[in-house]
């Protein structure tokens, strides 16, 4: 009789301790369900106007329900810190990274992100003798050569000048395509290129006369300095002054 006292009690014990673990298994899941999982997120501290600079006192970071946050949001500050809104920012809102756009990037072609501080834009007219006969691609560099007439030395003979070096190619203008299957360069109009404002000036008024544009090799820095040809006519043996 004993025995069979003991082993009700044993199974009551082992029918005990399993609704016990059911019901705090049940207990975790019900918590895990209803915990909210948190990350950070950027927002403003203020209101950002449009094509301003971000710095680190414009953002803070937030702990916000995953769920709450933006697939576009910035979720570090060095997102974009240094980086320029394209459009306004609420305080307290968002950091979209489709908002902002940093140097260097072209921005839905808005070539002033791609310039550097200090320099500017410039367009010259090219033909397929001026222009490499298509080969000119943006990101490489090139050199610019004139030829004019130089009156301080002596008014009848025209002068080839090298007047700016390593300048580089933000775009070439609209290419003819004859052919999609063709694998030749295409023919284009224009090249655009950055240079400084000094050497702007320069391009400018050497426009007139026709530019011709010389492509240098890639990685290739090296910087002559102005050179001219000829350096000494037959009537003379003293070289003209470049410029």
């Amino acid at each position: 009789m004993k025995k069979i006292y003991l082993l009700s009690l044993l199974m009551a014990l082992v029918v005990g301790l399993s609704v016990y673990f059911f019901a705090d298994s049940l207990q975790r899941q019900a918590l895990e369900k209803n915990q909210i999982v948190k990350g950070n997120v950027v927002l403003a501290t203020r209101f950002i106007p449009a094509n301003t600079e971000i710095t680190p006192d414009m953002l803070y970071l937030a702990d916000w329900p995953v769920e709450a946050i933006n697939q576009l949001a910035a979720r570090k500050l060095d997102e974009v810190v240094g980086a320029i809104t394209q459009l306004p920012i609420e305080a307290n809102e968002q950091v979209f990274t489709t908002r902002v756009q940093k140097r260097g990037e072209a921005a839905e072609g808005r070539l002033s992100y791609v310039l550097e501080p200090g320099f500017r834009a410039i367009t010259v007219a090219v033909d397929e003798i001026s222009g490499v006969a298509g080969n000119i691609t943006k990101g490489d560099y090139v050199d610019l050569v004139v030829t004019m007439r130089n009156a301080e030395f002596e008014e009848d003979n025209d002068v080839s000048f090298l007047i700016v070096e390593n300048l580089l190619v933000l775009a070439t203008g609209k290419k003819t395509v004859t052919s999609t299957e063709s694998t030749t360069p295409q023919d284009y109009f224009s090249v655009t290129l950055s240079a400084t404002a000094e050497d702007a000036i320069k391009i400018n008024y050497a426009s007139r006369s026709g530019i011709r544009l010389i492509l240098r090799p890639v990685l290739d820095e090296t910087i002559t300095g102005e050179t001219w040809y000829p350096t000494v006519f037959p009537e003379s043996t003293t070289a003209p002054a470049a410029g």
